[in-house]
């Protein structure tokens, strides 16, 4: 029947996160152990019992802690080792766009915008030496964090 059909695939959808997770779960669980155990959860229990929106927060929660420690390391390296604050920037962006969707969806396309903005000033300061502009980037990314983590919780 259809609806045999249906759990069926669900089963292997969740199934395959399930296997795709793993391959990520070590950046979660190191920012966000509690998150990383509900996600765990949700992708080995039954399927019923899935909630994406929380699997969504979860992982979310676990790179905003990778994001803002690159943002710390750009901030404490800018002066003393450029390249390491180069590649501490390019792993803040990578982060961040790892969430941007759900940033967008929760805080708006404006909100968006101002991170993307502020993600390129960041790396802007960083390849034209400019530290004050790297520290305000740095806090504007903080502070759309802060708002979506206000959002997450």
């Amino acid at each position: 029947t259809n609806r045999t059909t249906d759990a069926d695939k669900a089963k292997v959808d969740q199934k395959e996160a399930e296997l795709l997770y793993r391959t990520v779960d070590v950046f979660i669980a190191q920012d966000n152990p509690s998150g990383n155990g509900v996600i765990r959860t949700q992708l080995t229990g039954d399927v019923a019992d899935v909630v994406a929106n929380e699997i969504v927060i979860e992982i979310s929660k676990g790179i905003i802690g990778q994001a803002k420690r690159n943002i710390n390391q750009v901030e404490s390296t800018f002066a003393v080792d450029m390249n390491e604050a180069v590649l501490a920037a390019e792993r803040v962006v990578l982060n961040v766009n790892i969430f941007l969707p759900d940033l967008e969806l929760r805080l708006g396309s404006q909100q968006r915008a101002e991170m993307q903005n502020a993600l390129q000033d960041l790396k802007e300061a960083i390849r034209t030496n400019d530290a004050s502009k790297a520290l305000v980037a740095g806090s504007a990314i903080n502070e759309i964090i802060a708002a979506y983590e206000g959002e997450l919780n």
